[in-house]
Formats: C-alpha cells, sequence, structure tokens
C-alpha cells in the first residue's frame, strides 16, 4: 500500500478531489443516514491512481450512540479485474463503450440474452442480469464473440 496524491485531502465540495469518483462517493456516503448504506462508483479515470479506471465503496460509519463519524472508503481495484475480464489484445474492456437491448433490459431489471452486432466489429453474444444498487442500476455482462462459442461445434464437424 502507498500514499498517493490524494492522501490527506478534503474530498468535500472546496477540495482538490472534490470532482473525482471518490470525492462524489465520500459526499454520497456523507450525506446517507442508514447504517447500512453503501454507495458505488461507476469505473472512472481517476487522477490520484495515474489516471487508471478506478472504482470506489463508501459507506457512512456511525457510533453506537448512531452519531456518524465518518466515512469508510475502498478502492476496487481494476488490475484484479482486468486479470479477469481484460482483453487479449490489450482494450480497456472497464471503460469500453457498449449498447445493445440485452443491456437495455438488465439495467431494466430483466435479465437477457442475444446477440449483437455492433461491438468490436464482430457478431457477439450477450448475456446480461441486473445488479441490484441503492440509486442507480447496474448490470452484469458477458460477451463472447459468436465464433469463439462455437469453435468446439467447428472442431467436432471436421473430426
Amino acid at each position: 500500500m502507498s500514499k498517493s496524491a490524494d492522501f490527506g485531502t478534503n474530498f468535500t465540495a472546496d477540495g482538490p478531489f472534490a470532482d473525482s469518483p471518490l470525492g462524489k462517493v465520500i459526499q454520497d456516503a456523507l450525506a446517507m443516514e442508514g447504517t447500512i448504506d453503501i454507495v458505488v462508483s461507476d469505473f472512472a479515470i481517476y487522477a490520484a491512481a495515474n489516471n487508471q479506471p478506478a472504482s470506489f465503496f463508501a459507506k457512512p460509519l456511525f457510533n453506537p450512540a448512531s452519531r456518524k463519524l465518518g466515512v469508510l472508503a475502498l478502492q476496487l481495484p481494476s488490475k484484479r479485474i482486468y486479470d479477469v475480464v481484460g482483453d487479449r489484445e490489450g482494450n480497456d474492456a472497464l471503460m469500453s463503450k457498449f449498447a445493445s437491448p440485452v443491456l437495455d433490459a438488465a439495467l431494466a431489471g430483466t435479465r437477457s440474452r442475444g446477440e449483437t452486432y455492433s461491438y468490436r466489429g464482430t457478431d457477439m453474444l450477450v448475456a446480461a442480469a441486473p445488479i441490484a444498487t441503492r440509486d442507480q442500476p447496474w448490470a452484469a455482462v458477458t460477451v463472447m464473440a459468436t465464433d469463439e462459442v462455437l469453435a468446439p461445434v467447428t472442431h467436432m464437424r471436421a473430426i
């Protein structure tokens, strides 16, 4: 663990990182009154993380008398996610734009699957499921090239 440029700074409205993803989740968490509430940011470029994508979780902290003491904020390490979902060609999977009726359905609260022809210039199979959050809809999306999905079938035909 190392200290970044944001260490010891003010994240409220007059602070240098107020408009950053971390500043926004801290401000949102400070405004919460529920003891189990959590706020999550989407991945966005974060200057204090060497301009790499970062996502943050924040939660207000209370003492036993229910007095708010502050906020606990954690950065979701993008490197670990890249190790799982990163593109083999080095494309930025976390920051890629993706639009599809399948995604729209998941963001509206319904599991969905289908095909898309406008992502990365190839036919893709898509599956998406909604993720419940407090303020904004999220979805988990899986995208795989149709050729890659059908490769075992193609191989079996060649035997």
